[in-house]
């Protein structure tokens, strides 16, 4: 499945799409983006107190490993294990191999090694052996923190906000707020995740209209079969004159006393 972007078209249309005042939708200052990548890629948004607000799988392998998963509203070390859980289910995390990298990014870098560290407890609970390394942040990045004088996370979650809104440029988005910028991506996922899940609907439909039409064909083979075998004994039930006999009486008839 194509990755799906919801374009939005900054701030105001942000307003008129959730039909109610920004101010009391937009996420608080204290929100943060956590990015856990082993190949399946998962974006996580985090309230102030560490809480899992959205969640968007950015691959077909992060579609893969966790089609069901809800995270939604949980603490992120519970989340981390959930997630993991899944991960080694469907086998992108091996458990009898020590080699298993994971890279975790986060919009404040200061919170690198927090994140790094409770992926690698929840890892351990699991007798997991793996590197997780700090997301590496590009070159422009940093140019780019040091000419707005920002933060280099922030300017990751900008360039993302930017990614996803087309008419939206790094000169307006250093404008708006942390917040603001957050709910951008808050309701990209949200977009992303109606849009999995009616993928997944229809999916199953399609299945389920599938098998319905392989249980009409035999029902209607069946039909038939039956058909023809209810010819086939009426044609076997005819009764066939028998020559022999037939002759034997005509000579008896002949037969001059």
């Amino acid at each position: 499945m194509k990755k799906l972007l919801v374009l939005f078209t900054g701030f105001m249309f942000a307003l008129t799409l959730a039909g109610c005042n920004l101010s009391d939708d937009t996420l608080s200052e204290d929100t943060s983006l956590l990015i856990i990548d082993v190949n399946p890629s998962i974006e996580i948004i985090l309230d102030d107190d560490d809480k899992v607000i959205s969640v968007a799988l950015l691959n077909e392998e992060a579609e893969t490993a966790m089609p069901d998963v809800d995270l939604i509203g949980l603490p992120i070390d519970e989340a981390m294990d959930i997630v993991n859980e899944a991960l080694i289910d469907t086998g992108f995390i091996d458990v009898d191999s020590d080699e298993n990298i994971i890279t975790i990014t986060t919009s404040d870098e200061a919170r690198n090694d927090e994140m790094k560290e409770k992926m690698t407890a929840s890892l351990n609970k699991r007798g997991v052996g793996a590197t997780v390394f700090g997301g590496e942040m590009l070159d422009e990045y940093f140019d780019l923190a040091e000419e707005y004088d920002i933060g280099v996370g922030r300017v990751r979650s900008i360039a993302r906000a930017v990614e996803i809104d087309e008419d939206l440029t790094f000169e307006e988005a250093v404008e708006l707020s942390h917040g603001e910028i957050m709910t951008i991506l808050r309701d990209e996922h949200r977009q992303m995740m109606d849009e999995f899940i009616q993928e997944r609907r229809d999916h199953a439909r399609g299945m389920r209209d599938h098998a319905r039409e392989r249980t009409q064909d035999h029902r209607n083979r069946d039909e038939n079969d039956d058909v023809e075998e209810n010819d086939d004994t009426e044609e076997n039930d005819t009764i066939i004159p028998d020559d022999d006999n037939n002759n034997d009486n005509t000579e008896e008839t002949e037969t001059v006393e």
